[in-house]
C-alpha cells in the first residue's frame, strides 16, 4: 500500500502510457546529443549536462501540453511536433555547416538565410545526408511504431502535471549548476552570444535564451572598467602630445541624460585614452580612397603569378602582419559593418540595424563633408542584407543590381571585373576627389567548378596546380578579384590620378565554406581542430598607394574594427578615437584584437603584443615580446577580461542604442 502511493504510475500504467510521456524528452536529447556530436565532437565537460537537463526539460514541457489534448489529436499532434522538432534541428545543422556561425531568429526577414544561396544550401544538404537519416530517426518511429508502442486513446491530466513540475525542476538544477562556473553563468544570465549558448546549453535551450535576450536585453552597469593607460604614453614628451579626440562635454551630457544605458555609455567613453596623433597623421590627407571588403578572402591566395595586382599591393605598401578578421556570428553582413563602423556586432541584422542610425564617422559620411564624391557599389542584391540601408546612413550613393548598376552579367557569383569596368568611370573621370566602397561578390563559395562561375571563368589559370579541386576553384574566382584591381588600376593610371589614390580592402571572414582538409591544404595547419586555431583567422589588411617609396611594417597586432581609426588618422579627418572600439593601428594604444572563433564559447578570445587568450581553455600564451611574471600575468589577463567583455558590451549598445546621435546632437 505504501509503495502504490508514492508512485508516480498507478497499477492501471502500462509501458505504453510511460513511453507516451517519456518521447519528447526523449526526441530532444536525441537530437541535442546528435547534432553536438556532429558539430563539436566529444570532449567531455559540463555542458553535456546543461544539454542533458536542457533538452530533458524541453521535451517534459511538450509532454506536458499534450497531455490535455482531445484523444483524436494526439496522434497527428505527435507526428506533427516530431515532424517541425526534425526540421528545425536539420535547419541548425545545415545553416552552421555552410555559414559555419548559427542561425538567429531574429534574422527572420532578412536575405540572410540558405534561401539565396539555394544551389549552395542542396550542396550543404547533400553533404550532410548521413545527419539527416540519423536525425530523421524519432520521425520514422513515431510514423511506422508510434500506435504501438504508445497509448494515445488514454488521457491523464496528472501526468500532464508531473511533466510540468519534471520541466521546472529540471530548468532549475540547470540555472543552478551554471553558478558553478563564472562563464556559464555569465552566458546563460547576462551576456547573450549565439556561440555560447549553444556549445553550453544546446540548440533548444539557445532559442529561449535569444527570445528572453531580445525581449528584456540586460542594461549595462554603471561602472565600466576603463582601457588602460598605455604605459609608453606615460612617459616623458619633449613635445605636447596631440589626441584623436573632439571636444565633447561629456558631464553635461551626463547630468541631462535619463536613459540608465546612454548615461552609463557617455561614462564608459569619457574616461577612455584616446589615441595619439603620430608619425602616420594626415599621410594620405587630401588623396582619393577606394576602400573595399572582400568576400571570403584570404591573403593566401596571394600569388606574383595568379594575382600579380594583389601581390603588388600586399608587398609594397603597408604590411601588417598580425592581422585578424573575427568570425562575428553574422556571416558577411557583421564581416562589413565592423570595417565601416569601427565597431562589431554579433548578427546578421548587423546592415539593417545601421541604416537606422547616426554615423558620424563613417568615411562616407566624413569626406562627404570635404567635398569628395561618395560612391558604394555591390555587384550583387540591392537589398541583401539591408546594405541599402546601411550604406546610405554611411553617407555613400549606393549602387547595387536592382539600383542603378546595370550591364553585370547574371550568374553567380557575379564578376567584379565587370563591376569595376562599369563603375570605374564613374568617378575617376568626375575632376573631383572621390571615396568609393567597394564589397566584392566573387569570392562567394561554392568552391567548385559547376556551381561557381568565376571559378570555372578562370580554371584554366589554375590547371597546374598542385592542389585539390576546391582549393583550385577557390584561386581561381579570386583571380577574377585580381584582374578587377587590375581594371582600376589601369584606368587611375590612365586618368594621371593613380599615385594620389590610395586602397584599402580586407575580407569580410575568412573562406569558412571551405572544409576542412582544404583549409589545412591552403593555410598550411593541421585539420584537426583547424576552426578553433587563432592561425585560421589571420588574414591580409593591404593599404597601398602607389605613391608610398617603400613598404612600411607593422607587427602590432590588429582586426577589421581598426580600419576605420587608421584611415581616419592617414587621412587627417577629425575623428574622437574614444568613442570607437577600434583603435588606429599606427598608434601606441595597445588595444586587443577580439577574435570569435567558431565552436568554442563566443567572442572572448584575444590577442595584445604580450600574447594570445583562449577564452575556451582559459589559457594565456604569451608572446616573445612578454616579459611579464606569472604574476603579472594572472593580472593582466584578469584585466584584459574585464576590457574585452566591456568593448563587447558596449559595442553592442552603440548599435541598439544608435549611440552617436546621443552625443552629436
Amino acid at each position: 500500500m505504501y509503495s502504490r502511493n508514492i508512485s508516480i504510475f498507478d497499477k492501471k500504467t502500462n509501458k505504453k502510457d510511460v513511453i507516451f510521456y517519456l518521447f519528447f524528452p526523449l526526441v530532444f536529447l536525441y537530437s541535442e546529443i546528435s547534432v553536438k556530436l556532429s558539430i563539436y565532437g566529444f570532449v567531455f565537460d559540463i555542458s553535456w549536462i546543461f544539454v542533458i537537463l536542457f533538452s530533458l526539460a524541453a521535451g517534459a514541457l511538450i509532454s506536458a501540453a499534450v497531455s490535455f489534448l482531445p484523444q483524436k489529436a494526439a496522434f497527428p499532434t505527435y507526428v506533427t511536433i516530431t515532424a517541425l522538432t526534425f526540421v528545425f534541428y536539420c535547419f541548425q545543422l545545415i545553416y552552421y555547416k555552410f555559414f559555419k556561425n548559427f542561425f538567429l531568429w531574429q534574422t527572420i526577414g532578412l536575405a540572410s538565410g540558405l534561401t539565396d544561396f539555394w544551389k549552395s544550401a542542396v550542396s550543404a544538404t547533400f553533404h550532410q545526408w548521413y545527419m539527416l537519416i540519423i536525425l530523421a530517426v524519432p520521425l520514422v518511429i513515431i510514423c511506422v511504431l508510434g500506435k504501438r508502442i504508445m497509448n494515445f486513446e488514454k488521457k491523464r491530466p496528472v501526468y500532464g502535471l508531473y511533466c510540468a513540475v519534471a520541466c521546472l525542476a529540471l530548468n532549475l538544477l540547470g540555472a543552478g549548476l551554471t553558478f558553478t562556473d563564472q562563464s556559464y553563468k555569465s552566458s546563460y544570465f547576462d551576456e547573450y552570444s549565439v556561440d555560447s549558448a549553444v556549445h553550453h546549453f544546446g540548440m533548444m535551450q539557445n532559442t529561449c535564451l535569444e527570445l528572453r535576450y531580445l525581449l528584456s536585453k540586460p542594461s549595462l552597469a554603471t561602472q565600466a572598467q576603463p582601457l588602460p593607460e598605455n604605459p609608453e604614453s606615460e612617459t616623458d614628451q619633449q613635445e605636447p602630445v596631440e589626441y584623436n579626440e573632439m571636444d565633447i562635454d561629456f558631464d553635461s551630457l551626463i547630468a541631462n541624460e535619463t536613459d540608465d544605458d546612454i548615461k552609463a555609455m557617455h561614462e564608459y567613453f569619457k574616461v577612455q585614452t584616446p589615441s595619439a596623433k603620430n608619425e602616420y597623421t594626415g599621410m594620405f590627407k587630401g588623396k582619393n580612397l577606394i576602400l573595399l571588403t572582400l568576400e571570403g578572402f584570404t591573403d593566401k591566395c596571394i600569388d606574383p603569378v595568379l594575382t600579380p595586382t594583389l601581390y603588388k599591393m600586399a608587398t609594397e605598401g603597408f604590411i601588417f602582419e598580425n592581422f585578424y578578421n573575427s568570425l562575428w556570428g553574422g556571416s558577411t553582413a557583421s564581416g562589413e559593418y565592423a570595417v565601416t563602423s569601427g565597431n562589431f556586432y554579433t548578427a546578421a541584422t548587423a546592415l539593417k540595424l545601421a541604416g537606422n542610425n547616426s554615423w558620424p564617422f563613417a568615411l562616407g559620411n566624413q569626406f562627404k563633408k570635404l567635398g569628395y564624391i561618395t560612391k558604394s557599389y555591390h555587384n550583387h542584391t540591392y537589398t541583401y542584407y539591408g546594405r541599402n540601408l546601411a550604406h546610405a546612413a554611411y553617407g555613400y550613393d549606393y549602387k547595387a543590381i536592382g539600383n542603378g548598376l546595370e550591364g553585370i552579367t547574371k550568374c553567380w557569383p557575379e564578376s567584379d571585373l565587370e563591376m569595376m569596368n562599369i563603375t570605374g568611370p564613374q568617378f575617376i573621370n568626375s575632376q573631383q576627389p572621390f571615396h568609393i566602397y567597394y564589397m566584392t561578390v566573387s569570392g562567394h563559395c561554392d568552391y567548385d567548378f559547376g556551381g561557381n562561375m568565376m571559378s570555372y571563368k578562370n580554371r584554366k589559370l589554375v590547371q597546374d596546380m598542385q592542389a585539390s579541386e576546391s582549393v583550385k576553384a577557390y584561386y581561381a574566382c579570386q583571380i577574377e578579384l585580381d584582374r578587377a584591381l587590375e581594371s582600376l588600376v589601369s584606368q587611375l593610371d590612365a586618368a594621371g590620378i593613380l599615385e594620389n589614390t590610395v586602397f584599402a580592402m580586407c575580407a569580410d571572414h575568412y573562406p569558412y565554406a571551405l572544409d576542412d582538409s582544404a583549409l589545412a591544404e591552403l593555410y598550411g595547419l593541421e585539420k584537426n581542430g583547424i576552426r578553433n586555431n587563432f592561425d585560421l583567422y589571420r588574414n591580409g589588411f593591404i593599404l597601398w598607394s602607389a605613391s608610398m617609396q617603400e613598404p612600411i611594417h607593422i607587427s602590432k597586432p590588429c582586426s577589421a574594427i581598426d580600419i576605420l581609426p587608421t584611415l581616419s588618422n592617414l587621412f587627417g579627418l577629425e575623428y574622437d578615437s574614444r568613442l570607437m572600439i577600434g583603435s588606429d593601428i599606427l598608434s601606441d594604444t595597445d588595444s586587443p584584437v577580439i577574435l570569435n572563433s567558431v565552436g568554442t564559447i563566443g567572442s572572448n578570445h584575444w590577442i595584445t603584443v604580450q600574447g594570445e587568450y583562449n577564452a575556451y581553455k582559459k589559457l594565456f600564451t604569451p608572446s616573445a615580446a612578454c616579459t611579464f611574471s606569472q604574476q603579472q600575468i594572472d593580472e593582466y589577463v584578469k584585466n584584459m577580461n574585464s576590457i574585452v567583455r566591456a568593448k563587447e558590451k558596449y559595442s553592442i549598445k552603440i548599435m541598439e542604442k544608435n549611440y552617436y546621435s546621443h552625443v552629436f546632437k
